[in-house]
Parts: structure tokens; sequence; C-alpha cells
């Protein structure tokens, strides 16, 4: 079956190159700078592709393949400019991104 993965030219963080760490050497068939355009071609089933599993926990239709033998792990950084970064909007911001990634945290550290 076909694989779908980031265009190479367009991968904005080295994290998301991930076909050599999965230990895939072929080219995709299908590369998109788009993580919902990968998605939505594997929905559509044309194909694997490599999801978040946060993103991948909403759709039924998805099932994890060799989750024992491939687990990617990455991390997420809030970015702000360092003079709004103190505002009480910021922090208010920060801290319910941070509450709302605590209640959910089996779907951002859960392997499948």
């Amino acid at each position: 079956m076909p694989s779908r993965g980031y265009i190479d030219d367009l991968v904005f963080m080295r994290d998301l190159d991930y076909l050599d760490e999965i230990g895939y050497s072929r080219r995709p068939r299908l590369q998109s700078s788009s993580l919902h355009a990968q998605m939505e071609a594997s929905l559509a089933g044309f194909g694997l592709c490599v999801l978040p599993a946060f993103i991948a926990a909403r759709h039924n239709a998805l099932v994890p393949v060799l989750p024992e033998q491939v687990f990617l792990q990455r991390r997420y950084w809030l970015v702000t400019h360092s003079e709004t970064a103190g505002t009480a909007r910021i922090r208010a911001v920060r801290g319910f991104i941070r509450e709302e990634v605590d209640k959910a945290r089996d779907i951002f550290t859960s392997p499948s």
C-alpha cells in the first residue's frame, strides 16, 4: 500500500522528517505539506499515513498499523513574543492550554 509523507523541501521542522526514523527507505507516492491532506487521503483509502495519536483518535476508520514496532514521540511548544509572554491574556491562554492538555494526557501520550 502506498505511504503518505511530507514534501521534503517543505518540512518546516526536522522532527516531521520521520521516514528514516521508522525505517522507510522508499519515497512516498503521495506527499503533502498538510497533515490534514495526508489524513484525508488515508481516510479515502489511498494508503497509510503517520498521524499524532490525538488526531487519529477522532476517526474510528483509522486503525493503528504496527503499534508495537513503530512509535514516534514528539514535543509541542507554545511560543509567544517575549514582549507579550508575561501579560495576563497570554498567561490565561497558556494556563487554559496546559489544563486541557493535562485533562487529555492519555490522548497525547498514547502510542495508538
